[in-house]
Protein backbone atom coordinates (compact mmCIF):
# COMPACT_ATOMS: atom_id res chain seq x y z
CA UNK A 1 0.00 0.00 0.00
CA UNK A 2 1.42 3.89 -1.09
CA UNK A 3 1.49 5.84 1.51
CA UNK A 4 3.32 8.86 0.39
CA UNK A 5 -0.51 10.90 0.20
CA UNK A 6 -0.43 10.45 3.97
CA UNK A 7 2.87 11.49 4.90
CA UNK A 8 1.82 15.01 5.14
CA UNK A 9 -0.78 14.53 7.65
CA UNK A 10 1.84 15.81 10.83
CA UNK A 11 1.10 18.94 12.75
CA UNK A 12 3.41 19.71 15.55
CA UNK A 13 0.74 20.47 17.65
CA UNK A 14 -2.18 18.23 16.42
CA UNK A 15 -3.86 16.28 19.27
CA UNK A 16 -3.53 12.72 18.73
CA UNK A 17 -6.62 10.35 18.18
CA UNK A 18 -6.54 8.65 21.45
CA UNK A 19 -9.39 6.34 20.32
CA UNK A 20 -7.02 4.50 18.00
CA UNK A 21 -4.41 4.41 20.42
CA UNK A 22 -6.05 2.90 23.36
CA UNK A 23 -7.26 0.47 20.63
CA UNK A 24 -4.36 -1.47 21.59
CA UNK A 25 -5.32 -4.50 24.07
CA UNK A 26 -1.78 -3.44 26.55
CA UNK A 27 0.77 -5.70 26.22
CA UNK A 28 2.80 -5.59 29.24
CA UNK A 29 6.31 -3.05 28.42
CA UNK A 30 8.38 -5.54 30.75
CA UNK A 31 7.38 -8.44 29.01
CA UNK A 32 6.07 -7.51 25.78
CA UNK A 33 8.36 -9.96 23.74
CA UNK A 34 6.61 -13.11 25.94
CA UNK A 35 3.68 -12.43 23.30
CA UNK A 36 5.09 -12.87 20.33
CA UNK A 37 5.13 -16.87 19.79
CA UNK A 38 7.26 -17.64 17.33
CA UNK A 39 10.34 -19.07 18.15
CA UNK A 40 11.68 -19.32 14.58
CA UNK A 41 10.79 -15.70 13.77
CA UNK A 42 13.97 -14.03 13.04
CA UNK A 43 15.25 -10.50 14.96
CA UNK A 44 15.17 -8.86 11.65
CA UNK A 45 11.34 -9.29 11.54
CA UNK A 46 10.32 -7.62 14.96
CA UNK A 47 9.80 -4.21 15.34
CA UNK A 48 12.09 -3.27 18.35
CA UNK A 49 11.80 0.20 19.65
CA UNK A 50 15.21 1.43 20.95
CA UNK A 51 17.12 4.64 22.30
CA UNK A 52 20.20 6.35 20.47
CA UNK A 53 22.80 7.37 23.09
CA UNK A 54 21.10 5.09 25.53
CA UNK A 55 23.36 6.24 28.40
CA UNK A 56 23.95 10.18 27.50
CA UNK A 57 22.16 11.58 30.62
CA UNK A 58 24.15 14.49 31.57
CA UNK A 59 23.40 17.53 30.33
CA UNK A 60 25.88 20.19 29.10
CA UNK A 61 24.75 23.41 26.55
CA UNK A 62 21.20 21.62 26.07
CA UNK A 63 23.44 19.55 23.60
CA UNK A 64 24.34 16.27 25.04
CA UNK A 65 22.19 15.14 26.86
CA UNK A 66 19.51 12.11 24.86
CA UNK A 67 18.05 10.20 27.79
CA UNK A 68 16.07 10.98 30.69
CA UNK A 69 16.01 7.39 31.73
CA UNK A 70 18.50 5.10 33.75
CA UNK A 71 18.97 1.72 31.24
CA UNK A 72 16.90 -0.28 34.15
CA UNK A 73 13.87 2.18 33.28
CA UNK A 74 14.02 1.96 29.39
CA UNK A 75 14.22 -1.78 30.05
CA UNK A 76 10.85 -1.17 31.87
CA UNK A 77 9.10 0.89 29.00
CA UNK A 78 9.65 -1.37 26.62
CA UNK A 79 13.06 -0.39 24.90
CA UNK A 80 14.99 -3.67 23.52
CA UNK A 81 17.45 -1.59 21.85
CA UNK A 82 20.65 -0.27 23.57
CA UNK A 83 23.20 1.87 22.11
CA UNK A 84 26.19 1.25 24.14
CA UNK A 85 29.51 4.13 23.84
CA UNK A 86 32.26 2.60 25.34
CA UNK A 87 35.35 4.59 26.20
CA UNK A 88 38.56 2.09 27.09
CA UNK A 89 40.31 3.43 30.24
CA UNK A 90 42.44 2.44 32.55
CA UNK A 91 40.94 1.65 36.29
CA UNK A 92 42.59 -0.20 39.09
CA UNK A 93 39.83 -2.41 39.24
CA UNK A 94 39.76 -3.02 35.45
CA UNK A 95 41.20 -6.30 33.58
CA UNK A 96 45.00 -7.10 32.84
CA UNK A 97 45.03 -7.21 28.98
CA UNK A 98 48.50 -8.87 27.94
CA UNK A 99 50.49 -6.88 26.58
CA UNK A 100 49.44 -3.88 27.35
CA UNK A 101 49.84 -1.84 31.03
CA UNK A 102 47.39 -0.85 33.74
CA UNK A 103 44.04 -2.46 34.01
CA UNK A 104 41.11 -1.67 31.71
CA UNK A 105 37.58 -0.96 31.92
CA UNK A 106 34.78 0.60 29.63
CA UNK A 107 33.17 3.23 30.56
CA UNK A 108 30.20 5.36 28.94
CA UNK A 109 30.90 8.42 26.55
CA UNK A 110 28.69 10.44 24.83
CA UNK A 111 31.34 12.15 22.55
CA UNK A 112 33.89 13.98 24.92
CA UNK A 113 31.48 13.65 28.08
CA UNK A 114 32.55 10.92 30.45
CA UNK A 115 28.57 9.84 31.41
CA UNK A 116 30.35 8.29 34.54
CA UNK A 117 28.79 5.21 33.82
CA UNK A 118 30.46 1.76 33.56
CA UNK A 119 29.93 -0.90 31.87
CA UNK A 120 29.43 -3.57 34.39
CA UNK A 121 26.80 -1.25 35.49
CA UNK A 122 24.66 -1.45 32.11
CA UNK A 123 25.31 -5.19 32.21
CA UNK A 124 24.11 -5.82 35.88
CA UNK A 125 20.85 -3.26 34.68
CA UNK A 126 20.60 -5.81 31.46
CA UNK A 127 21.76 -9.08 33.47
CA UNK A 128 18.74 -8.13 35.94
CA UNK A 129 15.87 -7.55 33.37
CA UNK A 130 16.76 -10.67 32.03
CA UNK A 131 16.43 -12.40 34.81
CA UNK A 132 13.55 -11.06 35.79
CA UNK A 133 11.71 -11.54 32.16
CA UNK A 134 13.52 -14.60 30.55
CA UNK A 135 11.30 -14.24 27.36
CA UNK A 136 13.17 -11.01 26.89
CA UNK A 137 15.74 -10.26 24.34
CA UNK A 138 18.24 -6.93 24.51
CA UNK A 139 20.07 -5.81 21.52
CA UNK A 140 22.97 -4.06 22.18
CA UNK A 141 25.06 -1.83 19.50
CA UNK A 142 28.95 -1.22 20.63
CA UNK A 143 31.03 1.50 19.44
CA UNK A 144 34.30 2.83 20.77
CA UNK A 145 33.45 6.23 21.73
CA UNK A 146 36.15 9.28 22.16
CA UNK A 147 39.23 6.86 23.00
CA UNK A 148 41.30 5.68 20.43
CA UNK A 149 42.71 2.49 21.91
CA UNK A 150 43.94 -0.12 19.19
CA UNK A 151 41.17 -2.69 18.04
CA UNK A 152 43.21 -5.20 19.33
CA UNK A 153 42.94 -3.61 23.28
CA UNK A 154 39.16 -2.93 22.68
CA UNK A 155 38.06 -6.11 21.69
CA UNK A 156 40.23 -7.88 24.19
CA UNK A 157 38.33 -5.54 26.74
CA UNK A 158 35.46 -6.63 25.16
CA UNK A 159 35.72 -10.18 25.71
CA UNK A 160 36.75 -10.11 28.94
CA UNK A 161 33.57 -8.52 30.22
CA UNK A 162 32.02 -11.58 27.83
CA UNK A 163 33.96 -14.51 29.39
CA UNK A 164 32.99 -12.51 33.20
CA UNK A 165 28.94 -12.45 32.12
CA UNK A 166 29.18 -15.95 30.34
CA UNK A 167 26.48 -16.74 28.55
CA UNK A 168 24.74 -13.55 28.79
CA UNK A 169 26.27 -12.44 25.43
CA UNK A 170 24.87 -13.64 21.70
CA UNK A 171 27.37 -12.58 19.50
CA UNK A 172 27.36 -14.92 16.17
CA UNK A 173 27.39 -12.34 13.23
CA UNK A 174 23.98 -13.79 12.17
CA UNK A 175 20.87 -12.55 12.80
CA UNK A 176 19.04 -14.90 15.44
CA UNK A 177 16.32 -16.26 15.82
CA UNK A 178 14.30 -15.14 19.08
CA UNK A 179 13.85 -18.34 20.51
CA UNK A 180 17.48 -18.68 20.58
CA UNK A 181 18.43 -15.64 22.34
CA UNK A 182 15.72 -15.14 24.94
CA UNK A 183 17.43 -14.25 28.06
CA UNK A 184 20.30 -12.80 26.62
CA UNK A 185 22.13 -9.74 25.03
CA UNK A 186 22.69 -9.62 21.37
CA UNK A 187 25.71 -7.90 20.43
CA UNK A 188 25.71 -5.61 17.54
CA UNK A 189 29.63 -4.84 16.48
CA UNK A 190 30.32 -1.32 15.36
CA UNK A 191 34.02 -2.25 15.88
CA UNK A 192 36.20 -3.46 13.78
CA UNK A 193 36.76 -7.30 14.87
CA UNK A 194 34.64 -7.21 17.56
CA UNK A 195 32.08 -10.13 17.76
CA UNK A 196 28.50 -9.60 17.06
CA UNK A 197 26.37 -8.37 14.01
CA UNK A 198 27.85 -6.42 11.82
CA UNK A 199 27.17 -2.83 11.75
CA UNK A 200 28.12 -2.59 8.04
CA UNK A 201 25.61 -5.36 7.08
CA UNK A 202 22.61 -3.57 8.54
CA UNK A 203 20.26 -1.09 6.24
CA UNK A 204 20.65 2.63 8.81
CA UNK A 205 19.17 5.43 8.77
CA UNK A 206 21.54 8.61 10.89
CA UNK A 207 21.39 11.59 9.46
CA UNK A 208 21.44 13.52 12.51
CA UNK A 209 24.00 16.48 11.87
CA UNK A 210 21.23 19.63 10.79
CA UNK A 211 19.08 18.16 8.45
CA UNK A 212 16.28 19.76 9.30
CA UNK A 213 13.54 19.22 11.33
CA UNK A 214 10.78 18.33 8.53
CA UNK A 215 13.78 16.73 6.31
CA UNK A 216 14.40 14.19 9.03
CA UNK A 217 11.04 13.15 9.32
CA UNK A 218 10.22 12.68 5.76
CA UNK A 219 14.04 10.86 5.78
CA UNK A 220 12.85 8.52 8.92
CA UNK A 221 9.37 8.02 7.18
CA UNK A 222 11.19 6.69 4.04
CA UNK A 223 13.04 4.41 5.48
CA UNK A 224 10.31 3.00 8.06
CA UNK A 225 8.42 2.64 4.71
CA UNK A 226 11.30 0.76 3.14
CA UNK A 227 11.81 -1.67 5.90
CA UNK A 228 7.86 -2.55 5.81
CA UNK A 229 8.33 -3.35 2.11
CA UNK A 230 11.60 -5.38 2.36
CA UNK A 231 10.19 -8.88 3.07
CA UNK A 232 14.01 -10.25 3.50
CA UNK A 233 16.11 -10.52 6.58
CA UNK A 234 18.38 -7.73 6.69
CA UNK A 235 18.27 -5.76 9.64
CA UNK A 236 16.91 -2.36 9.80
CA UNK A 237 17.54 0.18 12.25
CA UNK A 238 16.20 4.09 12.03
CA UNK A 239 17.12 7.01 14.12
CA UNK A 240 15.13 9.42 14.88
CA UNK A 241 17.66 11.74 16.30
CA UNK A 242 19.12 14.80 15.13
CA UNK A 243 20.76 18.26 16.28
CA UNK A 244 21.71 21.61 15.13
CA UNK A 245 22.75 24.99 15.78
CA UNK A 246 19.81 25.83 18.13
CA UNK A 247 17.79 23.03 17.39
CA UNK A 248 19.69 20.46 20.17
CA UNK A 249 18.40 16.95 20.51
CA UNK A 250 15.71 18.35 22.83
CA UNK A 251 14.14 20.49 20.00
CA UNK A 252 14.78 17.38 17.78
CA UNK A 253 13.15 14.88 20.09
CA UNK A 254 10.11 16.73 20.44
CA UNK A 255 9.51 16.89 17.33
CA UNK A 256 10.53 13.51 16.10
CA UNK A 257 8.75 11.58 19.03
CA UNK A 258 5.72 13.65 18.45
CA UNK A 259 5.48 13.25 14.40
CA UNK A 260 6.41 9.54 15.01
CA UNK A 261 3.22 8.88 16.90
CA UNK A 262 1.13 10.30 14.68
CA UNK A 263 2.59 8.48 11.62
CA UNK A 264 1.82 5.51 13.36
CA UNK A 265 -1.48 6.25 14.66
CA UNK A 266 -3.00 7.99 11.58
CA UNK A 267 -0.99 6.63 8.70
CA UNK A 268 0.75 3.07 9.50
CA UNK A 269 -2.26 1.46 12.04
CA UNK A 270 -4.99 2.13 9.22
CA UNK A 271 -3.01 0.61 6.13
CA UNK A 272 -1.95 -2.40 8.43
CA UNK A 273 -4.85 -2.67 10.94
CA UNK A 274 -5.07 -6.68 10.70
CA UNK A 275 -2.67 -9.64 12.36
CA UNK A 276 -1.02 -9.52 8.84
CA UNK A 277 1.74 -6.24 10.39
CA UNK A 278 4.75 -5.93 8.50
CA UNK A 279 7.73 -4.94 10.85
CA UNK A 280 10.15 -1.97 10.62
CA UNK A 281 13.04 -3.43 12.67
CA UNK A 282 14.84 -0.98 15.20
CA UNK A 283 13.33 2.24 15.99
CA UNK A 284 15.66 4.48 18.31
CA UNK A 285 14.79 7.65 19.99
CA UNK A 286 16.20 10.43 21.97
CA UNK A 287 14.23 11.12 25.22
CA UNK A 288 11.87 8.31 25.60
CA UNK A 289 9.24 8.62 28.48
CA UNK A 290 9.53 12.39 28.11
CA UNK A 291 5.88 14.07 26.64
CA UNK A 292 4.03 10.54 27.35
CA UNK A 293 6.14 9.28 24.65
CA UNK A 294 5.99 6.01 26.33
CA UNK A 295 2.90 6.00 24.07
CA UNK A 296 5.34 5.71 21.07
CA UNK A 297 7.60 2.81 22.25
CA UNK A 298 4.38 0.63 23.07
CA UNK A 299 3.14 1.98 19.50
CA UNK A 300 5.97 0.38 18.03
CA UNK A 301 6.21 -3.30 19.99
CA UNK A 302 2.14 -3.85 20.24
CA UNK A 303 0.83 -2.19 17.15
CA UNK A 304 3.60 -2.93 14.73
CA UNK A 305 4.10 -6.39 15.70
CA UNK A 306 2.11 -9.72 15.57
CA UNK A 307 1.83 -12.26 18.09
CA UNK A 308 0.93 -15.30 15.79
CA UNK A 309 2.76 -13.91 12.55
CA UNK A 310 6.34 -15.36 10.98
CA UNK A 311 8.75 -13.57 9.16
CA UNK A 312 7.88 -9.73 7.68
CA UNK A 313 5.16 -9.05 5.57
CA UNK A 314 5.77 -7.67 2.31
CA UNK A 315 3.46 -4.81 1.51
CA UNK A 316 0.48 -4.99 -1.24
Amino acid sequence: MNMDNNRNNIDEKSNINHQTENSLSGWAPNAWMGRLHDDNRLLSHITIPGTHESCAHRNISGMVKCQDLSISDQLQLGIRYLDIRCHAETNNRGFIIDGYEGRWIFNMYHGIINEYIIFDKVINDCENFLKANPLETILMSIKQEQSKEPDELFNAIFKRYKDKYSPLFHDDCQIPKLGDVRGKIVIISRNKGLPGIAWTSMDIEDHYDNPGKKEKYHLVVNHLEKALKDSGDTLYLTNTSAYSGPDFTLDYAFYMNKSLKNWLIHTYQPAYSGHDKPTLGIVAMDFVGRWNNGDVVSLLYEGCNSNKMSGRSSSN
